[in-house]
């Protein structure tokens, strides 16, 4: 939509929900973590990237077989969660 000079259309997605993930502690040979909530968006896996940005792992589950802390992130389908755009 056009406006008066100097006026913008400023359209911006919201960052979805945070993911709750469950599973883990003390464990012998592998354990499943799921991951839940995230609403608004679509929740990868991120392996071990704290604020990881990868899409290649679609998923709310996974088998882990060593210590270590493991990453869930929902994104929006605006890439980062934040998309705005402007119109003159």
């Amino acid at each position: 939509m056009l406006g008066p000079e100097g006026y913008a259309i400023v359209t911006i997605d919201p960052t979805p929900d945070a993911v709750t993930v469950n599973g883990g502690g003390t464990f012998c040979g592998s354990d499943v973590l799921t991951a839940t909530g995230g609403a608004g968006g679509t929740i990868y896996y991120q392996i071990n990237t704290p604020n990881g940005t990868n899409t290649t792992f679609q998923t709310s589950t996974a088998t882990v077989s060593s210590t270590g802390t493991y990453y869930f992130r929902s994104r929006s389908d605006m890439d980062a969660g934040d998309h705005r755009e402007v119109q003159q």
